[in-house]
């Protein structure tokens, strides 16, 4: 499979490899745990679900687990964003009163940042030193559309900006992807409500199962339709499938997209052509490139404790491919 991969500009290692490197930032044809800054960061960051670039070269990242935002610096430092490490709650205000439950993902916004507050049932916005609600009724699960702060939402899990401003919405439990517009209107854009399954077709055609991931590039919005164990793409008022089975199976084998087969994949990424698809029930990330599913970085050992084990978090820029882990709260990096 490595010698495979190679030949297709993709490079394929084991976990073993990648423990071998250890921390660091040398270039190396493997992947890398990305260092801590302490022993304090170890204890502090649990479970990093979304992260998103941040101008300058920082990564913003959300550890659902510790109800936390954290900030990734450019010199292998980790600073507290918002939200207190371990305390779930709700509560709007600065940095260092806010709190959160269980965020799931993050995305660039204006000047700064969405954050799905999962627990919470809504969406939160970081702008400055302040944290306030954007749309959604804390601590009230529900299918509402309308105005931003009369609409509910039900563990909305992964975000993503369009280029005019949309900001879509994963509402996991509802089972749709809801569309937020620029004057805060929010509808449901894709599937029914309460109406889980695995269709195909126009945007009131559709129906999805247990959505989480978002990525939104070119016109085109990527799912990872978790609860079917399929990728789906949506563009020009159309959804289908780009890798995956079509009958909601669950599996792990590569090649053909229509073929291949994946297990709760929960978030997808775009980069240079290639998406890229954390596999996160089959404990790998997988890569749809030149029509084919092919496998970028397994964890060849999960049963020895080895990781990724849990990938959920992805994010490529400046050539390389970042990975957060659900199991260990660490941060992977593949050189493309």
């Amino acid at each position: 499979m490595a010698d495979m991969a190679r030949k297709k500009g993709i490079l394929a290692v084991s976990l073993a490899a990648a423990l071998l490197f250890g921390a660091g930032f040398s270039s190396v044809d493997a992947a890398q745990t990305l260092p801590a800054a302490d022993a304090k960061k170890a204890q502090t960051m649990a479970s990093i679900s979304g992260m998103a670039s941040v101008p300058g070269g920082n990564i913003c990242m959300v550890d659902t687990e510790n109800h936390s935002v954290w900030m990734r610096l450019k010199k292998d430092d980790y600073a507290l964003l918002a939200g207190i490490p371990g305390n779930a709650g709700y509560t709007d205000g600065t940095l260092t009163q806010a709190r959160f439950n269980s965020p799931w993902s993050v995305a660039a916004y204006g000047e700064g940042y969405l954050i799905s507050d999962t627990g919470n049932h809504v969406i939160r916005r970081i702008d400055g030193d302040q944290v306030t609600t954007f749309a959604g009724i804390a601590k009230e699960p529900g299918i509402l559309n309308g105005k931003a702060d009369a609409a509910t939402f039900n563990r909305p899990t992964g975000l993503a900006v369009a280029d005019d401003g949309t900001v879509y919405v994963a509402d996991t439990e509802n089972h749709t992807i809801r569309a937020i517009d620029a004057d805060g209107i929010v509808t449901t854009f894709a599937g029914a409500a309460g109406e889980p399954g695995c269709e195909n077709g126009t945007l009131a055609q559709s129906r999805f199962c247990e959505p989480t991931g978002l990525f939104y590039k070119n016109g085109a919005l990527y799912v990872a339709d978790s609860g079917n164990h399929r990728i789906c793409k949506i563009a020009n008022g159309k959804v289908k499938i780009v890798a995956g089975s079509d009958n909601g199976a669950e599996g792990d084998a590569l090649g053909e997209p229509m073929q291949a087969a994946l297990s709760n994949p929960q978030q997808i990424t775009v980069y240079r052509g290639v998406l890229y698809i954390a596999d996160t029930g089959n404990g790998c990330i997988k890569c749809l490139q030149d029509g084919k599913l092919a496998l970028v970085l397994e964890a060849n050992s999960r049963r020895q404790g080895r990781i990724p084990a849990e990938p959920r978090a992805l994010m490529a820029r400046n050539g390389y491919l970042y990975m957060g882990d659900m199991f260990a709260g660490d941060i992977y990096r593949v050189k493309l």
